[in-house]
C-alpha cells in the first residue's frame, strides 16, 4: 500500500512539472503569473511554488525570463528582427525590462 501511495504521489509529482513546463513554453510571450499557472492546471499556488523551488532551485518568474532569454538569444542571432520586436515578441513588457533581464541572463 504505501509503495502504491508513493508512486501515486510521484506520478502527481512528474504530471505537475510536466504540465508548468508547457504552460512557460506555450505561453512565455504573455504576461504570465505563478497564479495564472496554478489556475490554468488547476493546481494550489503554494503547491506549484514549493515545486518550482525544490526542483529547480529558483522562483517562477526567474525560470520564465530565463526561458525568455533563451528564446531572445535565438531569435538575436538567427533573424534579422529588432532588438524591441524580440523583446515584445518574449513577453517582456518594454525594451528596458528585456535589457535589464538580459544582461543578468
Amino acid at each position: 500500500y504505501f509503495f502504491c501511495v508513493k508512486k501515486s504521489f510521484i506520478l502527481s509529482y512528474i504530471s505537475s512539472l510536466t504540465n508548468d513546463v508547457n504552460y512557460i513554453e506555450e505561453n512565455f510571450h504573455e504576461d504570465i503569473t505563478l497564479q495564472s499557472l496554478a489556475d490554468a492546471i488547476s493546481y494550489d499556488y503554494h503547491y506549484i511554488s514549493r515545486i518550482f523551488n525544490e526542483t529547480f532551485g529558483i522562483n517562477f518568474k526567474l525560470l520564465v525570463n530565463q526561458y525568455r532569454c533563451e528564446k531572445a538569444a535565438i531569435l538575436l542571432t538567427t533573424t534579422r528582427r529588432t532588438v524591441v520586436d524580440i523583446a515584445l515578441a518574449c513577453g517582456f513588457q518594454s525594451v528596458r525590462s528585456f535589457n535589464r533581464v538580459f544582461s543578468e541572463y
